[in-house]
């Protein structure tokens, strides 16, 4: 009874707190930053839509889309495809309702209902998990359902038939969701393959439920998936054999190389729960972070040891990740197996103090542990909070970018960049005629926020490539951003090249920052005389 009542004390005013900053994060109708994918998973929504006909903007650009379309049906059949403020919205409840299935998933492992209230609290107000939200995204959906799939499935537990289908379906949603989902069917076809050496006999019955589910995978794939096919793989093979895969005029090549890869994973674990931001030195936060890292991997390696289909999923995700060569995605990309590795951490710790036999304090230390972890996490929101004063005294959307920044005048200035131009997109729906067609680096801006049809352009600009685009697409516009959506840095301009655009174009309006600085520029190419 007591128990309860600590659980039942916990939960309302958790939720408040999460309900109310939750909302200063996501409550605009708008992207919340000009460098993830929600535009992409946008036009996808839209294409699939059946509440409104398709634009020519989003038929377009729906050519250019390989993402994985089980979170675009969903803001599709919702509705929520044609509000950005109802799409946030929905990636919000998605991410609070996953809380409730990770608390019982905590009660499974922990074997305690209280103690389990301890890892809630943490991942809950991490600021992994609330940034995690702002974006128009999929890790919200994904791990709502791994987390039901998790709870679901369980290796021990003899399944009718209903049961069956039901975790055939949740693994392919989970696989439509995002493409690292794969993790999920290796680790239950590892799982069965350890386990029938051990037994002796052959577990059949786990392959062919991955085997189902990639079957149906590949299915609506084929009938509902995009037409354009996946490039993870291809951008996998390229890194890991030597190609530089940065665009947008980075300077910087970005080749493999493991302990470079180790590095930026250590840093994403960092900033997941501390938003920490290189300084040039470590505090105290920083060490508490290092231990619980080390406790949720020796929690990984008990489970993995106990050949738990759980641990070879976190063991395959994290192999997968440690390949990806863009290291600036990896603070979103860890999101979903983070709570998995906080209960880890207990589950280890719990472990050691019963070889100890401290059973009576087992309670107390782990009860500790995890709010130690929750001391050091807790400053972050104050960080939080200023920068979204920062964005509400100017009036402005609170953009991604301003929480990754130590810089207090780099936040400025992203924030006020990003805004102005969100705002130019709009205007230049105004400006362009409906079926006029701009050059631009990503059509899915404009598709989303201009309602008009782009063409993928290069950067720098260069006058032979962008006269050969317009040629042969029959775009008369150009459309420039001060800031690349594939390479945010202040250091880097997407108006390297601007010069080539003399003497064939003529400059229709600039947007200016109040430093003077320019946004965004549009121009119209002159007919060849």
């Amino acid at each position: 009874m007591k128990k309860n009542k600590i659980i039942h004390l916990i939960w309302p005013p958790l939720l408040i707190y999460l309900v109310y900053l939750l909302s200063k994060l996501v409550w605009y109708d708008s992207l919340s930053s000009l460098a993830n994918d929600s535009v992409h998973y946008l036009v996808m929504a839209r294409h699939y839509s059946p509440w409104t006909s398709e634009s020519n903007a989003i038929a377009s650009a729906w050519l250019l889309q390989d993402f994985p379309p089980f979170f675009p049906w969903l803001l599709a059949f919702s509705g929520a495809a044609h509000s950005l403020l109802y799409a946030h919205l929905l990636v919000a409840v998605m991410g609070l309702i996953s809380l409730y299935f990770y608390y019982l998933l905590a009660c499974q492992w922990l074997n305690d209902r209280v103690l389990a209230i301890f890892p809630l609290l943490v991942f809950s107000l991490s600021p992994g998990f609330l940034l995690g939200l702002q974006g128009i995204l999929s890790e919200s959906l994904y791990l709502l359902l791994v987390l039901i799939f998790l709870l679901v499935y369980t290796v021990e537990r003899k399944r009718s038939g209903g049961q069956l289908i039901l975790v055939i379906l949740l693994l392919a949603a989970i696989m439509l969701t995002r493409t690292t989902g794969i993790a999920l069917g290796l680790a239950i076809v590892a799982q069965a393959f350890f386990a029938s050496i051990a037994q002796k006999k052959l577990q059949y019955q786990p392959a062919l439920i991955v085997l189902a589910s990639l079957v149906l995978y590949l299915l609506l794939m084929a009938l509902w998936g995009p037409v354009k096919q996946s490039h993870y793989l291809g951008i996998l093979i390229q890194y890991i054999s030597g190609t530089n895969l940065y665009e947008a005029g980075s300077n910087s090549p970005v080749h493999f190389s493991l302990l470079t890869q180790l590095k930026y994973q250590l840093e994403s674990w960092a900033s997941f729960w501390l938003i920490y931001w290189k300084t040039g030195g470590f505090s105290a936060s920083y060490f508490v972070i290092l231990l619980l890292a080390l406790a949720s991997l020796s929690g990984l390696f008990l489970r993995l040891l106990k050949n738990k289909y759980d641990a070879w999923y976190v063991l395959f995700f994290v192999l997968i990740l440690l390949v990806w060569p863009y290291p600036g995605q990896l603070f979103r990309l860890v999101f979903p197996i983070m709570p998995l590795l906080l209960i880890y951490a207990g589950y280890a710790i719990r472990k050691l103090l019963e070889l100890k036999k401290e059973n009576k304090k087992k309670g107390l230390l782990l009860a500790s542990f995890y709010l130690t972890v929750l001391a050091a996490t807790l400053p972050s929101h104050a960080f939080i909070h200023a920068r979204l004063a920062l964005a509400s005294g100017k009036q402005q959307i609170p953009v991604y970018e301003i929480f990754r920044q130590s810089s207090q005048y780099v936040a400025s200035k992203q924030l006020a960049l990003q805004n102005q131009m969100l705002k130019d997109f709009t205007h230049v729906r105004d400006t362009v005629p409906e079926d006029e067609k701009l050059l631009y680096f990503k059509p899915a801006y404009l598709a989303v926020l201009s309602d008009r049809t782009g063409v993928t352009a290069p950067s720098p600009i260069d006058e032979t490539n962008y006269r050969s685009l317009s040629n042969s697409s029959g775009a008369r516009y150009i459309f420039l951003t001060r800031l690349h959506p594939r390479n945010t840095r202040l250091g880097y301009s997407g108006f390297q090249g601007i010069e080539h655009l003399d003497g064939w174009t003529k400059l229709v309006w600039c947007s200016q920052l109040a430093d003077g600085d320019l946004a965004s520029c549009l121009f119209r190419i002159e007919p060849a005389l």
